[in-house]
């Protein structure tokens, strides 16, 4: 070729090379990636989901979102075990909205086993000394508002009574069996991770259960003038330390803020606590609802025990992944497709290494680089052709 020609020509009339093929590291690695998770951590609130954040050994860097999934997930581990925590919509509750959270959930990360439902529950004090603070670990579920409706309007319930699956109902018996032993770690936990947080120690605002029979005037925001001669009479604990009850968990898709109806329900259903939320999760997948008490499901409801209750059931649920033993397709060792350690995370590495090449101003540099003269590298070309 004549290289005259080559300085003739205008630079639109060479072919422009092929631009690179982006490659996507989130497709075949990141596959593995979400095979990896198989513990779903669901909260109702965002309190709630911040003592679960609290909890973790690590944070993951996250995935992208699959197609129809509208979940936002935050991704950690606790010991062997990686953890999908979820929360619901703000300001949307019950089991329906659970049953879509986890649904969504389960499709993206196809090796979610076994769920755990954490966060705060409303006490049935009776036969057992539940005070605020306290934990319930649900080792039976019943939705009390699914059935027909009777002539008087009594409801002839339907369903049959939820219990977690085998592994998990094993795994809280041998919890249990410890805690006969030694001491719960709940304590420790707290004192470990929640210490920073003043917002979720225990409050000090008064542990006040007031009689069935008498309900609070909705006009007052809070308890402070109700008449203190119906409150029922119980014993000073020796211990601030809150205590692990296992028994039956009321689940419904309205809040309890009955006394009377608490304690009829509690009695005909063998249930000690009244939540929103577990029942439509053990509909989709195993799961073991968690409470911390933060009121007596009751009119006399505050908020000055929520955070506090959300802590401590988030501790619990850190103490039984503890001693949960890992299923074999958790283990990094067992699995076919295992990436050493430093290879885990390859979509938070990636990121780290790009914001490592940042520097002041990068945005602004940029601009002011100008773009290459028409004829940059000709005489190269023209050299290399003769």
């Amino acid at each position: 070729m004549n290289p005259a020609l080559l300085h003739d020509r205008d630079e639109e009339d060479y072919p422009r090379p092929l631009k690179r093929q982006k490659t996507s590291y989130a497709s075949a690695e990141n596959g593995l990636l979400y095979d990896r998770y198989t513990i779903a951590w669901i909260c109702a609130l965002h309190f709630e989901m911040a003592a679960a954040l609290a909890m973790m050994d690590e944070i993951h860097g996250q995935l992208p979102r699959r197609f129809n999934d509208h979940n936002t997930y935050t991704l950690g581990s606790i010991k062997n075990h990686n953890i999908v925590i979820a929360c619901l919509p703000e300001g949307q509750y019950g089991n329906n909205n659970a049953a879509s959270v986890f649904t969504d959930l389960k499709r993206t990360f196809p090796s979610i086993c076994h769920g755990l439902m954490v966060g705060i529950g409303g006490g049935a004090p009776g036969k057992l000394d539940i005070r605020l603070g306290d934990i319930i670990v649900g080792t039976r579920v019943m939705q009390y508002d699914f059935g027909k409706v009777m002539a008087g309007g009594e409801i002839q319930r339907t369903t049959t009574p939820k219990i977690p699956d085998h592994s998990f109902g094993t795994a809280v018996a041998n919890l249990r069996a410890r805690q006969e032993i030694h001491p719960s770690r709940v304590p420790a936990i707290l004192q470990e991770r929640m210490q920073k947080l003043v917002n979720y120690h225990r409050p000090s605002a008064p542990d006040h259960l007031f009689r069935a029979s008498y309900e609070h005037d909705p006009s007052m925001a809070n308890c402070q003038t109700c008449d203190q001669s119906q409150l029922e009479q119980r014993e000073a604990r020796r211990s601030c330390e809150p205590k692990i009850h296992y028994g039956g968990i009321g689940s419904s898709n309205q809040v309890m803020k009955d006394a009377v109806t608490r304690d009829k329900l509690a009695q005909e259903l063998d249930i000690i606590c009244f939540e929103m939320e577990a029942a439509g999760l053990m509909d989709v997948l195993p799961c073991l609802p968690i409470r911390g008490i933060c009121d007596y499901s009751d009119s006399h409801k505050a908020k000055d025990w929520q955070k506090y209750a959300a802590a401590v059931a988030a501790a619990y649920a850190r103490e039984f992944l503890e001693a949960l033993p890992a299923t074999g397709d958790a283990s990094r060792d067992s699995w076919p497709n295992a990436r050493p350690p430093e290879q885990a995370d390859l979509g938070n590495r990636r990121q780290q290494l790009l914001e490592s090449l940042e520097f002041d101003q990068i945005d602004s540099r940029k601009t002011t680089i100008k773009t290459a003269y028409s004829k940059t590298c000709r005489c190269r070309l023209s050299i290399h052709t003769r």
